[in-house]
């Protein structure tokens, strides 16, 4: 027993440092390029009228967002892959309420219609953070993926509770992903797309998912959309 927990000590060593020089990488590419784009607009900024103001408020602000997003990914995998899980008494439907919530702005901004289906009749028993995290960021990837060229943009969110567990899917009709991108998109830092900001979120998901003994799939297609399937086993009996 001891051996086995050597050598998983030694994986996860080795995944961390694998993020670690990636994170740096990507520092050098990612966060330089919008830096760089703050330090232009600050100066376009001193010198521009009432309207190009706001448009470099904005675009600023957008830059700042997407380092602060990857930043937080990185601090919550260093965070969350280490720990040890908790047994949690889930409500999946205050859990999703509170994530759509959250993204409320977005969703108005582009017009997304979220149908919601959560059957929960037997006890989901998990690590909440874990569970939290997976769900914010397969959420987060179906709207920010959304095909503005669609007159109808929708999100599905189904789950379902058994003895054994939850099983949710997460179906929208967005831009999707090639077949060959599908196998690279859990991979830290992928950029899959323009609409892509090349961070941590789906390797987050993979990871927490992992720990949790829990399955994570991807079924997507071009120009149709994308549905994610997390089938979540509870981590001990429910009563």
């Amino acid at each position: 027993m001891k051996r086995k927990d050597e050598n998983t000590l030694k994986e996860e060593l080795a995944q961390s440092k694998m993020i670690i020089d990636r994170f740096v990488h990507s520092c050098s590419h990612d966060l330089r390029g919008p830096l760089a784009s703050i330090q232009g607009l600050t100066e376009v900024a001193r010198h521009a009228n009432a309207d190009e103001l706001s448009g470099c408020l904005d675009l600023i602000q957008c830059c700042a967002k997407n380092m602060k997003g990857m930043i937080s990914n990185l601090e919550a995998y260093i965070t969350h892959a280490q720990r040890d899980l908790s047994c949690d008494e889930l409500d999946a439907s205050e859990m999703v309420g509170i994530i759509l919530n959250q993204y409320e702005p977005v969703i108005k901004d582009n017009g997304l219609r979220i149908i919601t289906t959560i059957d929960q009749s037997h006890r989901w028993i998990s690590d909440h953070e874990c569970n939290f995290l997976i769900l914010k960021h397969v959420i987060e990837n179906a709207i920010q993926f959304s095909d503005h060229e669609k007159e109808v943009r929708q999100i599905d969110i189904n789950a379902r509770s058994s003895k054994k567990g939850m099983l949710i899917n997460i179906r929208d009709n967005g831009i999707g992903i090639g077949m060959i991108q599908q196998k690279l998109i859990c991979q830290p830092f992928f950029r899959g797309s323009m609409q892509s900001h090349g961070g941590l979120g789906l390797f987050l998901v993979k990871t927490l998912t992992k720990k949790l003994g829990a399955e994570f799939s991807i079924h997507s297609q071009e120009q149709e959309g994308t549905t994610c399937s997390i089938v979540i086993p509870n981590l001990k009996k429910a009563a």
